[in-house]
């Protein structure tokens, strides 16, 4: 495993897929490209895509283990998901092989005793569903929670 332990739970993080993201001006509106003159051990991070100056985004899930418990935090983007929003063409009709990760990491879907979105942007609770066979999409075997809302799946509100 490679990872973190915190106690008797064990850590560790499943990418989905890494891409250039948004332009920096457009995360940080008084962004000084100076930054990097100022502080050139920024520039070791390899964080940013020369080619258009945008950050790169790690789109992944965190995996906790507990005891008999398997904790998916955060459900990555999903593959085959239609995201017409210009903001989000990176995100449309994935094709990863999240699942292969996380089978890497010795976990199948069903493995999964608990999700927590940690909110519902589409790159934190694709997985939520799946696309399986010719029927279409269908709830994921994964069992989702977002803490302190109402799952609008169900209509019940997490404890």
């Amino acid at each position: 495993m490679a990872g973190w332990r915190i106690g008797d739970m064990t850590v560790e993080r499943i990418e989905e897929f890494s891409s250039p993201g948004y332009p920096l001006r457009m995360q940080f509106p008084d962004f000084d490209p100076a930054l990097f003159d100022e502080f050139p051990e920024l520039n070791e991070l390899e964080r940013l895509d020369p080619a258009t100056g945008a950050s790169h985004a790690s789109i992944h899930s965190w995996l906790l283990r507990s005891g008999d418990d398997i904790i998916l935090v955060d459900t990555a983007t999903g593959n085959f998901k239609e995201r017409t929003d210009p903001k989000f063409t990176r995100f449309h009709m994935l094709n990863t092989d999240y699942l292969g990760r996380l089978a890497e990491a010795g976990v199948k879907p069903e493995d999964v005793t608990l999700v927590v979105n940690t909110h519902m942007h589409v790159d934190h609770s694709g997985w939520n569903t799946r696309l399986e066979g010719a029927s279409g999409s269908r709830p994921s075997p994964m069992r989702a929670m977002s803490s302190g809302r109402t799952n609008t799946a169900t209509g019940s509100r997490a404890a």
